[in-house]
């Protein structure tokens, strides 16, 4: 691992929804304190959307981390979105892992108003 710390970025809009952008390496050294951030940025929006395009290598505690803030929003009635572009890294771990079956995973960002 090169980058030992993944980047995050919250951005929230005026329709409610939140936008968490990774980038670099999410792995077993930096999920927990990753996902209880995330957590927090998420608050109490109406859509979550985790962007996962710039992420270079994810491992199975990232993998869990999405699953269980997916998990945790749903209870909340709070929709959870995974953007994984198609050729990145992410996409291919979550193609591999079938993790669409648990996670509603796309392949673009939607803009609101779009």
């Amino acid at each position: 691992m090169t980058d030992p710390l993944a980047r995050l970025v919250a951005v929230r809009d005026r329709a409610g929804r939140v936008v968490l952008t990774l980038a670099g390496e999410i792995d077993n050294s930096n999920a927990a304190a990753l996902e209880a951030r995330m957590a927090d940025e998420a608050g109490t929006a109406a859509h979550v959307v985790v962007d996962l395009g710039a992420v270079t290598y994810i491992d199975s505690q990232g993998l869990r981390l999405l699953v269980e803030l997916s998990r945790r929003l749903s209870a909340t009635g709070t929709a959870f979105t995974v953007v994984a572009p198609p050729g990145g890294f992410a996409a291919e771990v979550l193609e591999i892992t079938s993790m669409g079956a648990l996670l509603n995973v796309v392949a673009e960002r939607d803009e609101p108003g779009t």
